[in-house]
């Protein structure tokens, strides 16, 4: 839980997203669990709103190795095909892999609310690539599924040079 400080302590606490209202006021009560913004999540839009009105998004970690056969039984075919039909569901927000040398593969896939992410899981297709990659393409794999429960940002901007500077 967070300590709030008091109104004499310097801490401007008018724009911290983390603290409600009451928080604000130096509410002398008990602290509030403030581990999730009050801001509504910015891919959903309305970043502005203080209150969340929807789901958080879901966010799936894939974590996987191929087995030696895989690319012979059509595995970047098959992976390929779902990516595009995880696009097309409602939803969508996002889908990336990545592999790493010794030969992991994580995907990263993220839906809007848990409603469309469980629709990509119990979609048939989808379904029967699974059951597909456990006979064929994979020699073990974990998934876990996640709420986001905050979301910070930066992105450097750059600055054009001034003439005659380096």
């Amino acid at each position: 839980s967070l300590l709030v400080p008091s109104r004499r302590n310097s801490l401007d606490l008018a724009r911290h997203p983390f603290v409600s209202v009451s928080d604000r006021a130096g509410s002398t009560g008990p602290a509030r669990d403030t581990s999730v913004p009050r801001r509504r999540h910015a891919l959903l839009g309305n970043a502005g709103n203080m209150e969340p009105d929807t789901d958080p998004p879901v966010v799936t970690v894939f974590r996987s190795r191929l087995r030696a056969d895989a690319k012979v039984n059509g595995y970047a075919e098959l992976a390929a095909a779902m990516e595009a039909r995880a696009r097309q569901m409602p939803g969508f927000v996002d889908f990336k892999t990545f592999s790493a040398e010794d030969g992991e593969r994580v995907s990263l896939v993220v839906f809007d609310t848990r409603d469309h992410h469980d629709a990509w899981r119990d979609d048939p297709e989808h379904r029967r690539a699974q059951q597909r990659g456990r006979a064929e393409l994979y020699t073990e794999y974990t998934i876990s599924v996640c709420t986001e429960l905050a979301r910070r940002h930066f992105e450097h901007v750059a600055v054009p040079a001034v003439e005659g500077e380096p």
